[in-house]
């Protein structure tokens, strides 16, 4: 695999928190004792790669990956959170409206019950 033909997936949309420019793939290839080549791939400021204007940190590829997801999984958290709590304040105003049809039928049997309209015998039933 040439150097150039690996896609980095997150190149050019992580953004340097130091300076704003985009980060960009970086790879580098290290032979291992027994021969084999072994490819790390991590990602660096633009800035700090191009005209080393930029001091911030690399970043490999795989902790980044890491923290993508971990951030995907907040996010997710956060939706099933928003909509639990949809969810639930739903559940409230349809109760609410229950106990609101309850008390206004009680008040009118009580009010019924007060006018001799009902006798207190059907209140025992």
């Amino acid at each position: 695999m040439s150097k150039h033909s690996y896609d980095y997936p997150y190149g050019g949309i992580v953004k340097c928190g130091a300076c704003g420019a985009t980060y960009i793939g970086n790879a580098s290839r290290q032979t291992l004792v027994d021969g084999t080549e072994r490819v790390y791939r991590s990602y660096r400021c633009r800035n700090q790669y191009s005209n080393k204007t930029c001091d911030a940190p690399g970043i490999s590829e795989h902790h980044l990956q890491q923290l993508v997801f971990e951030r995907l999984q907040i996010t997710n958290k956060k939706l099933q959170d928003k909509k639990m709590i949809a969810q639930a304040k739903s559940d409230q105003r349809m109760l609410q409206k229950e106990i609101e049809v309850s008390n206004r039928r009680r008040k009118n049997w009580m009010l019924a019950l007060g006018d001799g309209k009902l006798s207190p015998a059907i209140m025992q039933t």
